[in-house]
């Protein structure tokens, strides 16, 4: 809940914000993918609650045509392999998640599709953070 800005938004939401911003812009504006489809006020929805370290996140479809994501909240007491900060998981999780919303725009049912899917996500989280 930190907000060493004091603009009235803790300094992590703010973070999971310009990170879903990237990765639209990036899927859409640059590799012109269709944008995620979003639900009755047109925002893409991202929930934040408590994981347990090593649940990073998840996609979840709620109607037919719309998905969110839910992501940890701090990310701390990740271990990573590759001297990554919280914050550096959160974006990587956020990209790839995203990225997932994306793909159920394009096809509704994911069967005989979902190592496609894990694969291509996987693929941008180096796209949007190298």
């Amino acid at each position: 809940m930190t907000d060493n800005n004091e603009n009235g938004i803790p300094d992590y939401i703010e973070e999971v914000g310009i990170i879903a911003d990237s990765a639209y812009h990036v899927l859409v504006n640059i590799m012109h993918f269709s944008a995620p489809p979003v639900d009755e006020d047109s925002i893409y929805d991202i929930y934040i609650e408590s994981y347990a370290a090593g649940v990073y996140g998840y996609n979840y479809k709620d109607n037919v045509n719309t998905s969110y994501l839910q992501i940890d909240n701090d990310y701390v007491g990740y271990n990573s392999k590759y001297d990554l900060t919280p914050i550096q998981i959160m974006q990587i999780t956020v990209g790839h998640e995203y990225f997932h919303g994306i793909q159920w725009g394009y096809r509704k049912n994911t069967s005989g599709s979902k190592y496609l899917y894990e694969m291509t996500s996987t693929w941008f989280e180096d796209i949007l953070i190298p």
